[in-house]
């Protein structure tokens, strides 16, 4: 069966008129007509058309292929190892960590993931979320956040930066993490590339 049978016996399967069928997937009427009657064989709409047969794109046009989406295994790290990777200069590596985190679409750069841990982002993540970094991307941007590394404390942490002060914020409904200003001492690593937060 070709598209035109598949999307008829499937539309009638589910109780739907054409005009319902369109409206539910925000096409026209007569796209449906068309696409039945096989004087239209585009598969540009089969997705948001499938998606409101509650079927999947195959199931209309059995030569269907979804365009693949990249992906990419991030390796997911301890704040220690964060700490010891910017102390020694070195970039993460999927493979010498047990763990990691499957990304899609990711643009160019050198990823690794981390967890946050504390309440200093709580206004914007809950601790146990977790942060996509990317190390090829440090030049400080007011309003993103970044990973730095404390030079003297030898240890790592995220901040929001801004520039008119040049000063790392916390974001967080508790008082005592304060905004303070970007030391001699404090270099960004990595710059937050998105927060994936626990349901």
């Amino acid at each position: 069966m070709g598209i035109a049978e598949n999307l008829k016996r499937l539309r009638t399967e589910a109780g739907l008129s054409q005009t319902r069928l369109a409206k539910l997937a925000k096409v026209t009427q007569q796209l449906i007509s068309q696409l039945e009657s096989g004087t239209n064989s585009s598969t540009k709409n089969l997705p948001e058309i499938a998606a409101a047969l509650g079927r999947q794109v195959w199931e209309i046009d059995p030569s269907y292929t979804a365009v693949p989406v990249s992906a990419d295994r991030v390796p997911l790290l301890a704040w220690d190892q964060v700490a010891h990777m910017a102390q020694a200069g070195s970039a993460p590596s999927s493979q010498t960590t047990e763990t990691s985190v499957t990304i899609g679409d990711l643009p160019p750069g050198v990823y690794f993931a981390v967890q946050a841990v504390d309440e200093a982002l709580d206004r914007v993540v809950q601790p146990g979320a977790t942060m996509i970094a990317n190390m090829q991307d440090t030049d400080l941007q007011s309003g993103r956040f970044y990973v730095f590394y404390d030079e003297e404390h030898r240890n790592a942490f995220v901040r929001r930066f801004h520039d008119d002060p040049p000063m790392l914020e916390p974001v967080s409904t508790q008082s005592l993490y304060r905004p303070h200003s970007l030391r001699p001492t404090l270099r960004p690593i990595a710059r937050v590339e998105m927060m994936i937060a626990r349901l």
